[in-house]
This record gives C-alpha cells, sequence and structure tokens, in this order.
C-alpha cells in the first residue's frame, strides 16, 4: 500500500511538473506574440508618422500678412519669407518682393498708413539679441532683403500697445505666429514655473486676440510636447480669454523651414553652438511639437424673426 501511495505521489508531482512546464511554454510564447505584436504597431506608426512628415506643408501663404512674435534668432522668420518669396515667384513667374506699399526700406515707423505683409518681433533689445545669438544680424538683414520688416523690444503680451504693429496693418494681422514661448525665468518650484508660462500665453492670447483680422485672422502657438507644457493648459487659457477659441491643431514638422534652427529663450552658451550643427533642432524632434490654430469665436446673430 505504501508503495502505491508513493508511486501516485511520484505520478502527480510529475504530472505538476510537466503541467508548470506546459503553462511556461504558453507563457513565453505569449510574451513572443505580444513583443512582435507590439512591434507591428509600433512599425505602423513609424511608417505612418513618415507619411504624414513627407506630405506636410507649409500652412502660409504670401497674401496673408503674418506677424512673429518672440523670434531669437530670426531663422524661422528668414526660412519662413524665403518659402513665401518662392513661391510667389514661382505663382507669377517672375522675380519680385513680398507684397509691400510704399518705398522700400521704409522703416516700419514711417510706413505707419502702409501695410506691411510680414513683420518678424523679438522682445531682446540689440545689444542682448546680438549678445545671445551672433547669427541674428545676418538674419535680420536677409528678412530686410526679402521685403520684410524687423521689431525689437516687442512684448508680446502687450502687442495692441504697439500703435507701430497695429497700424500698418489696420484690418489686422491675418496670422500672428508665437512658436515656443518661453520666458526664461528658471524658477526651480515646478508648480510656480508652469503658472509663469499659464501666465504669459493667457496674456498673449488676449493681446493678440486685438490685432488679428475679424473674420478669418488666426494665431498659430506651437509648443513641444509633454511635461512641463502639457502643464501650461493651452486649451484652458484659449478659454479664459471668453472671446477666442481653439479651431485646431497640427504636427510642427521644423524640416519645412530649411535654415531654421530652434534657439532657446536664454541664446546659446557658445557661439560655436550659436552657429548651428546637427543637433540644432534635436530637442524639438525628439519630444515632438504641436502647433495650435486660435481664432475669434464667431459673432452672436439675433437669428429672431422681425
Amino acid at each position: 500500500a505504501a508503495m502505491g501511495k508513493n508511486r501516485a505521489g511520484r505520478k502527480r508531482k510529475k504530472g505538476l511538473l510537466n503541467r508548470a512546464k506546459e503553462l511556461r511554454k504558453t507563457h513565453t510564447k505569449q510574451a513572443q506574440y505580444g513583443a512582435k505584436e507590439k512591434q507591428i504597431q509600433l512599425e505602423r506608426k513609424r511608417r505612418k508618422d513618415q507619411e504624414k512628415r513627407r506630405r506636410a506643408v507649409i500652412p502660409f501663404n504670401a497674401k496673408q500678412s503674418i506677424l512673429l512674435v518672440g523670434e531669437g534668432d530670426f531663422s524661422f522668420s528668414v526660412a519662413l519669407l524665403r518659402h513665401l518669396k518662392e513661391t510667389l515667384d514661382s505663382s507669377s513667374g517672375q522675380t519680385k518682393d513680398l507684397p509691400i506699399d510704399g518705398e522700400e526700406g521704409d522703416s516700419l515707423a514711417s510706413s505707419r498708413h502702409k501695410r506691411i505683409s510680414f513683420v518678424a518681433t523679438c522682445l531682446d533689445g540689440e545689444s542682448a539679441l546680438a549678445a545671445k545669438y551672433p547669427t541674428a544680424r545676418g538674419h535680420i538683414r536677409r528678412i530686410e532683403e526679402l521685403g520684410g520688416a524687423v521689431l525689437k523690444n516687442v512684448d508680446g503680451t502687450k502687442l495692441d500697445a504697439k500703435t507701430l504693429l497695429i497700424g500698418p496693418v489696420k484690418k489686422g494681422f491675418d496670422r500672428i505666429i508665437f512658436n515656443f514661448p518661453h520666458t526664461g525665468c528658471g524658477i526651480q518650484d515646478t508648480e510656480k514655473n508652469n503658472e509663469v508660462h499659464r501666465q504669459l500665453l493667457f496674456h498673449f492670447l488676449k493681446s493678440s486676440a486685438k490685432c488679428i483680422e475679424k473674420s478669418k485672422g488666426e494665431i498659430h502657438v506651437t509648443l513641444k510636447k509633454g511635461p512641463p507644457y502639457d502643464h501650461w493648459n493651452l486649451p484652458v487659457q484659449v478659454r479664459r480669454t471668453e472671446i477666442l477659441r481653439l479651431k485646431s491643431s497640427y504636427e510642427f514638422y521644423p524640416h519645412l523651414y530649411k535654415g531654421y534652427r530652434h534657439r532657446r529663450t536664454l541664446g546659446a552658451q557658445f557661439a560655436e553652438e550659436e552657429e548651428g550643427g546637427p543637433s540644432a533642432n534635436a530637442d524639438i524632434v525628439s519630444s515632438g511639437s504641436r502647433t495650435y490654430v486660435i481664432t475669434l469665436k464667431p459673432p452672436l446673430h439675433n437669428n429672431a424673426k422681425n
């Protein structure tokens, strides 16, 4: 009887070991299948992203009056203005500057009653700009050669107070662009830092709302994805204005703007870095960036029949 019990015990133990072995095989196969499926999904996403990147186009045209806010070294302005000029030239079949009423070379201040189609601005003054961005001077010269205007010492949260901006384009700008807004304040407390940038966005939007064309004007704000930028709650800041609405958004692809190099608010630490390199746009490409399109809310109409 005892021998029978031992044999039964060994048999049961063997059965349990075999069962455990089968379970391990099953789990291994499931893990392998899951990993393979995940790889397939990642590959599909990669191809989809590549196709979106390939098909992406610059969403601005030469017929629009454009205001750029918070430029760094003005490389984005040059890239965009060059693109607008090239598209204008190809459509007209001849070489000419961007639409600008009045004599070439007029400053914005002396062109108060003339329409300027392209205005690029920065918060820095002359000396700070030169110290932070050694390439800025050449970019500014190029903008002016292409028919654009450049203004320094422009606070993006007080655009409506700048009569030099709203004077030349009395109907308002068709597009106002603010790429990667940042104060560079360096506050270590994360929540306080986020609040500073929420206020920056809110006051910029409130100010811009008074400077865009009333029926079809758009504000384009580009932010990097992920923290802390997601915590700035751009959609909430749009709603806080009570007069603006978030219309849409699209992926921002820096490769579309040839010659554009993303610059930080505090400038370049070394001149060699400022002159550019293979990693100039690495941080905005690795995290991904998105542009949000904001417009005025449509006016309320009284539909009551008289």
